[in-house]
């Protein structure tokens, strides 16, 4: 019996560079998962705080809640995604590489842009917001964002916002990196080798090997055949 492997290929650099990027990309998602979930207690509070005096008054701490707990959630299972793409990219596998091209996207676009720019706009919000009225049932955007940098630890913002950009330069060089030429062959399924069987040639007295019965081509042994001439 013949045997059929696929030749070996080696990883190219940019490759391996991706993977590793892969990695760095879902242990920063599962750190802001962690520093989003273990900072609930005080959304809510401040969330409770803000929308005190409003139509949504007993909604105020369970929406502080859900916030934190849902980005938490949701870093979290976008680092457990990254971690297996990041395995299968390292094989070679051209649908984890296509995929990988959306969810780093998705993922610099949601998770890093979208915490870039809700730093920035918490710096913008009292200088656009004064005076303004608030909508109905919501509380006020400026004393939101004031109770916000009161209540949270002065590391959240800083720590979160480079975070997010750390986040978003990794995906980013992910999928330019698996973009780049060099990267293609490596996803190309490669054609099967022929590779000998390991008990060729058969030994002496084996079947298989000729003049042995049941060996093919060996007289009186195949029905076709003729049967062997009697010896005198």
């Amino acid at each position: 019996m013949s045997n059929t492997v696929q030749s070996p290929k080696p990883r190219p650099t940019v490759v391996t560079a991706a993977v590793g990027l892969l990695y760095a990309a879902a242990g920063i998602l599962f750190l802001l998962g962690i520093i989003s979930i273990s900072n609930a207690g005080t959304m809510s509070d401040v969330y409770e705080e803000a929308y005190r005096g409003t139509s949504a008054e007993s909604a105020g701490g369970t929406i502080g809640t859900a916030s934190s707990w849902g980005s938490g959630a949701l870093y979290i299972v976008f680092a457990i995604v990254m971690l297996v793409l990041a395995i299968f990219v390292g094989r070679g596998k051209q649908p984890a590489r296509i995929t990988t091209w959306v969810v780093a996207g998705l993922v610099a676009l949601c998770c890093g842009c979208g915490g870039i720019l809700g730093a920035a706009s918490g710096s913008l919000t009292d200088s656009l917001t004064s005076g303004a009225e608030p909508a109905p049932g919501q509380p006020d955007p400026a004393e939101l964002q004031r109770l916000l940098d009161d209540r949270l630890p002065s590391w959240y913002t800083p720590a979160t916002t480079t975070l997010a950009i750390l986040l978003t330069l990794a995906c980013l060089a992910v999928v330019i990196l698996l973009a780049l030429p060099a990267a293609h062959p490596y996803f190309r399924k490669e054609p099967e080798v022929w590779l000998p069987p390991t008990n060729w040639p058969p030994a002496p007295g084996t079947p298989g090997y000729p003049g042995t019965p049941g060996a093919p081509g060996t007289p009186g042994t195949d029905p076709n055949q003729p049967p062997a001439p009697p010896t005198a």
